[in-house]
């Protein structure tokens, strides 16, 4: 049995948009919101980003109801296309939503994974909280397409990444991708992977306007060089953790 602390609990989203009413049964809400909505009538590339209301119902013997803004995401496999709400709760609404969901919540899967995802802290000195890919775009001729990103966490066998630079918009899952990770601290030297894009995920910022992208990449290659120097930051990595009681 998981004990990961629940992240989730069941409830019903109800939104109503362009004169049509829209509703979800059962579906997985957390405090960001919620995934794997199917489309319908709405088209991906005309109705994300737009803000609307949203009413929750989280069942029960006394349900929580409530109304939030949210903003549609999507969220993208080789397989699948799906969209997402954002909320937009007030702090109110956060601390209720978070004691609902801490008394009668889900943890995030059955599943569990043989290597945890470690969350890129700044304070975990050698975390290396960039990475520099390197690519080539299936929809414009071949370019290629160079960027930095942010990392959100990594495991040994693949890594979370996200940006706001436009210039990733021509990648899509399936892409294979080269990711230079940058060192930091005492580790003086890149790691150079190779890995496959798994999963893309688009939400708008809502201060900016900008969209922000996430990618989920598999490694599919490393050499012997760069497989010892990772090793050894996931190592170091892991004893600051520890230190701190997170694993």
């Amino acid at each position: 049995m998981s004990n990961q602390p629940p992240i989730f609990i069941k409830g019903d989203i109800h939104y109503t948009l362009l004169g049509e009413s829209f509703d979800y049964k059962d579906k997985n809400i957390s405090l960001y919101g919620v995934g794997g909505l199917s489309w319908g009538k709405l088209n991906p590339e005309k109705h994300f980003g737009l803000e609307l209301m949203v009413l929750v119902t989280i069942g029960g013997e006394n349900p929580t109801v409530f109304r939030t803004s949210a903003s549609i995401t999507s969220e993208r496999t080789d397989k699948s296309a799906f969209m997402g709400l954002k909320f937009n709760l007030g702090p109110a609404q956060t601390l209720k939503l978070r004691q609902v969901i801490e008394k009668g919540g889900l943890p995030p899967s059955t599943y569990m994974r043989k290597y945890p995802r470690l969350p890129a802290y700044e304070w975990v000195g050698t975390f290396p909280i960039r990475a520099r890919i390197f690519a080539r775009s299936k929809i414009k001729g071949g370019k290629s397409i160079e960027a930095v990103m942010d990392v959100i966490n990594i495991s040994p066998n693949g890594i979370l990444i996200f940006t706001e630079n436009p210039v990733v918009k021509g990648l899509y899952p399936g892409d294979p991708i080269q990711l230079t990770l940058e060192p930091r601290g005492k580790f003086k030297l890149n790691v150079d992977v190779k890995g496959k894009i798994c999963r893309t995920f688009d939400e708008k910022n809502l201060n900016n306007g900008n969209i922000k992208r996430q990618f989920g990449i598999q490694f599919v290659a490393m050499d012997k060089r760069n497989r010892i120097i990772f090793l050894e930051w996931l190592k170091d990595i892991l004893l600051h953790f520890k230190s701190k009681e997170l694993f």
